[in-house]
């Protein structure tokens, strides 16, 4: 569920057993007492390699908030189905000509903005 209120899509032929509902549960009850005291989605961040890069976008605010910073940034991929519906929680790694991963994270929202210097890269997104 996101932070609005709207359930994610759920993928054809996925199922949900009832214990992993219930851990689904409580991770969600505590990421929500978490999320006033440190957010960190929307929050510009260096990956060790030097890549500046922020992800997020769950939300109108949050939105709003990337596109202002959009400018900034070289690289925007937005995660969606098909049908429209924005995916969060994506792995996304980068990797350059020579093989070297610049970023390896995971987006906390649809929006992935990052700084990368002119080149070939190598993007996965899972």
């Amino acid at each position: 569920m996101t932070s609005n209120g709207k359930a994610l899509p759920r993928l054809p032929g996925a199922t949900v057993n009832p214990a992993r509902r219930l851990v689904a549960a409580m991770l969600l009850g505590a990421a929500l007492l978490v999320a006033g005291a440190s957010a960190t989605s929307d929050e510009v961040v260096r990956a060790s390699s030097g890549v500046t890069y922020v992800s997020g976008g769950v939300g109108t605010e949050a939105m709003d908030r990337l596109r202002s910073m959009e400018k900034d940034f070289k690289l925007k991929p937005i995660f969606a189905l098909n049908t429209g519906a924005y995916l969060a929680d994506i792995n996304v790694t980068i990797v350059d000509a020579s093989n070297k991963v610049l970023l390896d994270t995971m987006s906390e929202g649809p929006w992935l903005l990052a700084k990368l210097p002119a080149g070939n890269y190598q993007i996965s997104a899972t």
